[in-house]
């Protein structure tokens, strides 16, 4: 029997059309409370990381301990007043939001089509503007830092190296929710426009496999999470440290007999010049190739030497807990040449490779 190829007139609007750019509101509303993007920073003094998370709306994490570390490279202050992307999202997401819930009332192609360019424009706004404050934060160095390093871009996801630091980027929910959004108004419009088009019960059955090739691979998408972050073995083992620094058992010997007014006086400074020593030295051990920056090398240990020499001088005043001038002073010799020893530590990585 010869099969019907009869033309249809344009079928109703799908009802599958109305849920799914309701879900599609209500994934880009939830969004706004959902970090985006975050980064775990690891070294041997931050073994477990320290971790920055970015939300539509504000950033949070260690940031205080993380601006104390780019201080000493030059990077600008991480601040939420810094980023005006942050005022500018939310506003994006909430009409973004409205926009999916009014196409899922009127129904009709060029209502869908609104939220879903929007999208598109949102998702390229954010990448350019992620990618352009990464440029910035590693190309916008301050040239009167402590440590002089080669400007350079901070992955926007994966690992990346530098000196002793070990940073781990990643999406987020934040980040996967609009775009599992964006597939589901995707699929909305497809199904208006099919229903416009006079179709035949044939080209129905054919096109059937590519709708649920299409929500599948919307759901396999939303099923991927981010990455390891450094809480994990892979992190312990670049960290290459589980407990207290050689600094934070110095400093921890030396203090504790302090009275409240040394520690007043002192003991943030001391904390500091161990730290820097701590850090110089991390930065140094994790020079790959010592043959290939041997100048720079032997110039970071000849400071860490003059500075070391220093210190023994000040440690019989330590000891007991004194904080004069002579002390601070001394104090502040020290980590000046901790830094410098810093500078030439970092040069060798970059020469030698980490």
């Amino acid at each position: 029997m010869r099969r019907s190829t009869q033309v249809r007139p344009p079928a109703p609007v799908p009802r599958a059309v109305q849920p799914l750019l309701a879900a599609a509101g209500a994934l880009v509303a939830a969004a706004v409370f959902l970090p985006l993007w975050g980064m775990t920073l690891v070294s041997t003094q931050y073994p477990e990381g320290l971790r920055m998370v970015i939300y539509p709306t504000r950033i949070v994490g260690d940031i205080t301990e993380i601006n104390v570390l780019n201080h000493y490279i030059g990077m600008a202050e991480i601040t939420n007043d810094y980023f005006v992307e942050l005022s500018i999202l939310p506003l994006l997401f909430a009409t973004i939001a409205t926009a999916c819930l009014a196409a899922s009332m009127v129904r009709h192609p060029w209502a869908t089509a609104m939220p879903l360019l929007m999208m598109g424009g949102t998702a390229g706004y954010g990448f350019w503007s992620m990618n352009r404050r990464l440029y910035q934060f590693g190309h916008e160095l301050d040239p009167a830092a402590p440590i002089d390093i080669e400007p350079f871009t901070p992955r926007m996801l994966g690992e990346h190296t530098l000196a002793q630091f070990a940073t781990y980027s990643y999406f987020d929910w934040g980040t996967f929710l609009p775009m599992l959004a964006g597939a589901l108004a995707a699929a909305a419009l497809w199904l208006q426009l099919r229903a416009l088009r006079p179709h035949t019960p044939e080209a129905t059955m054919r096109r059937s496999p590519m709708i649920a090739a299409l929500f599948l691979g919307a759901l396999l998408f939303s099923a991927c999470g981010k990455p390891e972050t450094a809480s994990t073995d892979d992190t312990k083992t670049a960290a290459k440290s589980g407990g207290p620094t050689a600094g934070d058992r110095e400093y921890a010997r030396l203090t504790a007999s302090w009275t409240q007014g040394a520690l007043d006086g002192c003991a943030s400074q001391l904390r500091d010049v161990l730290g820097t020593r701590d850090l110089v030295q991390g930065a140094l051990d994790g020079v790959a190739d010592p043959g290939k920056a041997k100048d720079e090398v032997e110039d970071a240990r000849g400071w860490i030497r003059k500075g070391d020499q220093k210190f023994q001088e000040l440690k019989p005043k330590l000891e007991t807990g004194a904080c004069d001038g002579t002390v601070t002073v001394g104090l502040d010799e020290t980590w000046q040449f901790y830094v410098k020893a810093g500078t030439s530590a970092v040069q060798a990585g970059q020469i030698a490779g980490t």
